[in-house]
């Protein structure tokens, strides 16, 4: 798949964060690289992990498995000052305590529910597929044009959420709601 315009420009620095070998940067990888960039460029409000006691952990849930294995490759990755804990979560577990929530493509039905039992939480719900943005996710992440790895990003759900998304990750997106 080629590099869209985030991979393209950040990609040294997303590949030093991952020990990767150069030819490992099939779909799954990019879209690890994504979510890695994705959270990098966003800030959360000081009470968002409900656990003063950690407060140096950024929380990222995986609902509905990891295809490609890939986004456990983040785990305990650095973060401004936090480190990535990645957490596989079912599909009904309360996502309250996540920074991040991520939803691999073919969960479109748990897409509703994840949005309405996050909602008003500073949680980043990040979800693969085209239609998740305008469908209250914060992020989709999909192929696009010329099987290039896009994303869009729903400004209106991240505000409901309290999360500042950088003005530099905005101009990457390919369209923001």
């Amino acid at each position: 798949m080629p590099l869209s315009r985030l991979s393209s420009m950040l990609l040294i620095t997303l590949a030093m964060a991952l020990p990767l070998p150069a030819d490992a940067l099939d779909e799954p990888t990019l879209k690890a690289l994504y979510l890695y960039n994705f959270v990098q460029f966003v800030t959360w409000p000081q009470e968002a992990s409900g656990d003063t006691t950690n407060s140096n952990t950024l929380r990222l849930c995986i609902v509905g498995g990891d295809p490609g294995g890939r986004i456990g490759a983040l785990n305990g990755r650095p973060v401004r000052r936090m480190r990535i804990q990645i957490q596989q979560e079912d599909k009904t577990a309360p996502l309250g305590k996540c920074h991040v929530v991520y939803l691999p493509a073919g969960n479109d039905s748990t897409l509703a529910r994840l949005i309405e039992t996050t909602h008003g939480l500073p949680v980043l719900v990040v979800s693969e597929g085209e239609a998740a943005a305008p469908l209250g996710a914060a992020i989709s992440v999909f192929e696009g044009r010329e099987r290039k790895l896009e994303f869009d990003i729903n400004l209106s759900a991240a505000r409901n959420a309290r999360l500042q998304i950088s003005s530099r990750l905005l101009q990457l997106a390919r369209r923001v709601y």
